[in-house]
């Protein structure tokens, strides 16, 4: 179950790790290299890291493909990182694709 956890983290950070990518992008403009020092940016290159770190923990856990089955949830979280932070709009064919994605990956990881 730990390795399973651990997949889902990485699925959180390299979302998190992106949002701020996104925020760090909407800035007016890119100055080397004061831009380097940005919260955004910075937070953003932390948590991917961070979470290519874990990625190795879990993949040693987890049958790869296992693992990469749980990558998906980076669409539902970016999903709802979007809508909270970016103001973004969350329609009903969205959230009828972040269901079908979960429901793949609980199907996916079933052991019969």
């Amino acid at each position: 179950m730990f390795p399973y956890a651990i997949g889902v983290l990485v699925a959180v950070m390299a979302s998190t790790g992106h949002m701020f990518f996104k925020r760090f992008a909407l800035k007016r403009r890119f100055v080397f290299p004061h831009s380097l020092f940005d919260p955004h940016l910075d937070a953003g290159l932390f948590l991917f890291g961070s979470s290519v770190i874990l990625t190795l923990i879990a993949v040693h856990y987890l049958d790869f493909s296992v693992y990469y089955s749980l990558t998906a949830l980076n669409y539902v979280f970016i999903s709802a990182l979007s809508k909270v932070y970016l103001g973004e709009r969350i329609d009903r064919q969205k959230i009828i694709g972040n269901a079908v994605i979960i429901l793949g990956i609980v199907v996916y990881n079933l052991h019969g």
